[in-house]
C-alpha cells in the first residue's frame, strides 16, 4: 500500500490525501445475526421472526466517523444470510495526508476501530464458533 502511495506521489498522480476509509462487510449464511450481538433488539410482535431487518447507526470517536449496518435474516434463493457492515472513516481535511508514514498511521489506527467494533458486536460464544485469528 505505501509503495504504491509512494509510486503514484512520485508520477504526479497523488496528491495530499483528505478522506481515508476502512470499511468491512462479512456475510454470514443461516445466521440470525441479531441473536449473536451484545446489542439487544426487541420487538413487540410475540412469537413472530422479523424478516429482512436492518439497523445502520453512526457516531464520532475522536476524528472518526464510524458506520455500523446490520441486516438481519435477509432472504435470498430459499436461504437466509445477515450482513455486519463496519466503515470507519478520518476526515483529513484541515490536516491532509503529504507522506505515505503518515498514511499508514492512520490506517493502522483506523483498522484497530473497525476490529474493535466489529468484534466488539459479538456476543463471546458466537465470536468463539468463529475461530478468531487476531493479527
Amino acid at each position: 500500500m505505501l509503495i504504491l502511495a509512494d509510486l503514484l506521489r512520485r508520477e504526479n498522480l497523488l496528491g495530499e490525501i483528505y478522506w481515508v476509509g476502512l470499511r468491512y462487510i462479512s456475510e454470514f449464511s443461516e445466521v440470525q445475526i441479531f441473536d449473536q450481538l451484545t446489542w439487544q433488539f426487541n420487538f413487540p410482535v410475540d412469537n413472530s421472526q422479523t424478516i429482512n431487518t436492518s439497523f445502520r447507526t453512526e457516531w464520532i470517536d475522536d476524528s472518526d466517523h464510524i458506520v455500523v449496518n446490520l441486516l438481519n435474516n435477509g432472504q435470498r434463493g430459499g436461504t437466509s444470510f445477515s450482513l455486519m457492515d463496519v466503515d470507519v472513516n478520518h476526515n483529513c481535511l484541515d490536516t491532509p495526508i503529504e507522506v505515505p508514514e503518515q498514511l499508514a498511521d492512520v490506517l493502522n489506527r483506523i483498522h484497530e476501530k473497525e476490529k474493535l467494533v466489529f468484534f466488539g458486536l459479538m456476543n463471546e460464544e458466537f465470536l468463539q464458533s468463529l475461530n478468531p485469528k487476531y493479527v
